[in-house]
């Protein structure tokens, strides 16, 4: 497969990968969590703003091999 087909559809699965992450995030967040502390909440949306980073991480270095 060419590189430029790689980068493409690598990032067609970032952007979907991003949006599902994000809504089921927010879901998990205003359902589950509503009715907890703040400091659980805030320690919550820190942790799961952190972690998208590690599978697009992966992804970014597929594309590039």
């Amino acid at each position: 497969m060419k590189k430029r087909s790689k980068k493409l559809i690598g990032s067609i699965i970032i952007i979907l990968y991003l949006i599902i992450y994000a809504l089921i995030a927010m879901k998990i967040g205003t359902e589950i969590l509503n009715q907890t502390s703040a400091i659980l909440q805030t320690v919550y949306y820190g942790i799961s703003g952190i972690v998208w980073i590690i599978p697009v991480m992966i992804i970014m270095k597929k594309i590039e091999k």
